[in-house]
């Protein structure tokens, strides 16, 4: 590990270094978090604003709703660490959801997946299918 990286790290906010340790519980992410403005809601979407209690990390929340013709849903959050000047490209998207599929896909981010594990996931991912209309 280089000097860059090891700033990085340790830099980077405490709930990312714990998913990525697989030490991130739930408690910890309904708890470490305030929401700083509501960019969209509905039934089965939400897209957020927050920020981490702890070290002020902005973070893109994304609740997504997957309907199942079996009647049985799963349910997805994830948490995409952005920078300030990133939150008015979200606010502007359009559609959104789709947006939002796109962008949690190619993004690092904490993943609250339909079997209630969290995680770290970066690069291409399967939870980006959770955006498509299928």
């Amino acid at each position: 590990m280089d000097a860059n990286s090891e700033v990085n790290e340790r830099n980077e906010c405490h709930m990312i270094r714990s998913a990525k340790e697989h030490r991130l519980t739930h408690v910890e992410l309904k708890s470490g978090f305030t929401t700083v403005e509501e960019i969209y809601g509905s039934s089965g979407f939400d897209v957020w604003v927050d920020k981490c209690k702890q070290c002020g990390q902005l973070f893109i929340y994304c609740f997504k709703e997957k309907c199942r013709p079996c009647g049985d849903d799963d349910y997805w959050s994830f948490w995409v660490p952005v920078e300030e000047s990133e939150i008015e490209t979200v606010r502007n998207a359009s559609p959104l959801l789709r947006f939002m599929g796109e962008f949690v896909g190619r993004r690092g981010n904490i993943c609250w997946s339909a079997t209630e594990e969290i995680y770290w996931q970066q690069g291409f991912h399967l939870a980006g299918l959770v955006f498509m209309p299928f």
